[in-house]
């Protein structure tokens, strides 16, 4: 890895730090979905590997609105940031550097109330 520039040589490509990380983040996500999910289907004792396909129709729906209201936050989150940004117009010289700064440190979520506003809408989910 090049610490300058946060970029790994894998296999002969470039890859941006940022980005091997989110892929780590996602596999530990999808490991512990997986466990999780295998935890509450088993049947019998801990260890045993028997697996009902009812305590996993159960499972589904009991997570179904949350899985239903998790997924329409985040198809609003993507259709947001699709948009892109709308406000770079309006602003006067000053501001606009200003607004640039903001992005190069933001550059997914654009301003920390992106970040707010996605945490808004998982709370409504979860109540």
């Amino acid at each position: 890895m090049d610490s300058s520039s946060g970029v790994f040589m894998i296999g002969g490509f470039h890859v941006e730090a940022r980005t091997v990380e989110a892929v780590l983040c996602i596999a530990v996500v999808m490991v512990m979905l997986r466990l999780e999910i295998f935890r509450r289907a088993v049947d019998g004792q801990p260890g045993e590997l028997s697996q009902s396909t009812q305590k996993y129709k159960q499972l589904l729906r009991e997570c179904a609105p949350e899985a239903a209201g998790t997924l329409a936050c985040i198809c609003l989150v993507v259709a947001l940031r699709s948009r892109g940004d709308t406000i770079g117009e309006t602003l006067d010289e000053g501001s606009r550097e200003a607004w640039e700064n903001i992005k190069s440190q933001w550059p997914l979520l654009m301003t920390a109330d992106t970040l707010l506003s996605i945490q808004v809408m998982m709370k409504l989910v979860v109540v």
